[in-house]
């Protein structure tokens, strides 16, 4: 298990480094994210554990954190 994961979303999207998210799956929280790199289309964000439910998986989405 590894305590980060890629976003298929970068710059071009307008991720932003240090940026949070939310992972959700069937409309149900999964758990919350840091961006730590991002790239042109991809971004590398470490799983916090702050109220975690579960670890993402392929396929669910990515919301921006308010």
């Amino acid at each position: 298990t590894f305590d980060f994961i890629v976003i298929d979303k970068g710059s071009e999207d307008e991720v932003f480094n240090r940026g949070e998210m939310l992972i959700h799956h069937d409309g149900e929280y999964v758990c919350k994210v840091k961006i730590t790199r991002v790239l042109d289309n991809k971004a590398i964000a470490e799983v916090l554990n702050v109220a975690r439910k579960g670890m993402p998986e392929v396929g669910f989405e990515a919301i921006v954190a308010k």
